[in-house]
């Protein structure tokens, strides 16, 4: 039997008689961690984010996450959903994973950020932003996991981030 894995062919063996894999669960499909699978997960927990997806990035969360910002601590998986549900209304950010270390106990990525302004966001955190502008940076990301999901994320700048520029 051949499945198609990251675009090369690999050939699962099975023992005569033997079942093949269960599928996984959904619930398990939102698991983090080393394996394979758990690293393709988080891959999709970034993309969800980077689509301000709310509801799909948020299942990567246990419900008493604290999420370390440089000018902010999000308390629980309702505090970070608030507070990206009222980002999100005005400045998207954007996430380019540049290099992923995992294991089941945690993740460390060096994440390229955007932020860009759907609408002016003079009072953003991060920088005043007019429409149409974005700025841009680079960031090291410590996320803690427990029973595959994320418990606490520490996020730290690696560079400045730019000065606004045009998206």
């Amino acid at each position: 039997m051949r499945d198609c894995a990251g675009g090369r062919y690999i050939r699962r063996m099975t023992e005569p008689g033997s079942r093949p894999p269960k599928a996984a669960t959904t619930e398990s499909a939102h698991l983090l961690g080393g394996s394979p699978a758990q690293r393709a997960a988080f891959k999709e927990y970034s993309q969800a984010f980077s689509n301000a997806d709310i509801e799909r990035f948020s299942r990567y969360y246990n419900d008493d996450v604290v999420c370390e910002l440089a000018a902010y601590t999000l308390n629980g998986k309702q505090g970070i959903v608030d507070f990206y549900r009222e980002m999100f209304k005005t400045v998207r950010e954007s996430l380019t994973l540049n290099r992923l270390i995992a294991d089941d106990d945690g993740i460390a990525a060096d994440i390229s950020t955007q932020f860009t302004a759907l609408e002016d966001a003079p009072t953003f955190s991060v920088a005043p932003l007019k429409q149409g502008e974005c700025i841009r940076g680079r960031l090291f990301v410590h996320y803690t996991l427990r029973g595959g999901k994320i418990s606490r994320i520490k996020v730290a700048r690696a560079s400045p981030m730019s000065a606004p520029l045009p998206a």
